[in-house]
């Protein structure tokens, strides 16, 4: 209902029909039951209010987004209702695209830490490569994730020209993504774009609406 249809849910940071992409690779399951368990287990119990607390302090948490998208907004406000119902107050803080993804030097949202959980859009590009989301102290690795053997396979992938080896090593950088979800995948993006009906040779490809413009003509 959020994307009405035209984001794909996914469970990595390649797309789909990405050569490298691994179908197998799965975030953990949705499962509400076993996650108010896990609370329980370690001592957090719901008050009289539904949120639950842990020798005197509420398990309040911030949740960051950028106001300017809609799914952004939109998907957010859903998490924050899927956490109350399990006993977690996520207080909402939106951060204006101008600050959202600047250094923490300058006032950037991400990389000062400032935030429980944040709403961030990551795109591919058309090659697989995605070391600056992932490996340790990359530019955009904004959840200070680093797991040696990623970086190891990541400089595998990107050291060789051969196909067939760079997709193995995604294929385990993809499933060691999963297995330790530094980040929650939510959707492989569908793009639609609008064009004038005399415009002929208007083909887009998945990462640019404009990658075949010097063979636009109008009639």
């Amino acid at each position: 209902a959020i994307t009405r249809g035209q984001y794909a849910v996914t469970d990595s940071d390649q797309p789909p029909f990405s050569w490298a992409y691994d179908p197998s690779a799965r975030l953990p399951a949705y499962d509400p039951a076993a996650a108010d368990r896990a609370f329980d287990a370690i001592g957090w119990r719901r008050g009289t209010d539904g949120v639950r607390a842990l020798n005197g302090s509420r398990l309040q948490i911030v949740l960051a987004v950028f106001p300017e998208g809609d799914t952004a907004v939109r998907t957010v406000e859903l998490v924050q209702q899927m956490l109350a119902a399990r006993g977690v107050d996520a207080v909402i803080k939106k951060v204006t695209l101008a600050h959202f993804y600047l250094p923490a030097a300058a006032g950037g949202l991400l990389m000062s830490g400032n935030y429980d959980l944040a709403y961030m859009v990551w795109r591919s590009g058309e090659d697989p490569d995605d070391s600056d989301l992932v490996t340790c102290g990359a530019i955009s690795n904004y959840a200070g994730y680093c797991n040696p053997v990623v970086d190891s396979l990541e400089n595998d992938a990107l050291s060789s020209v051969d196909q067939t080896k760079r997709r193995a090593a995604y294929v385990e950088i993809q499933r060691s993504l999963a297995r330790d979800a530094p980040y929650l995948f939510l959707y492989a993006p569908t793009y639609g774009y609008a064009a004038r009906t005399d415009l002929r040779g208007f083909t887009p490809t998945p990462f640019s609406p404009t990658s075949n413009a010097f063979d636009w003509q109008r009639h």
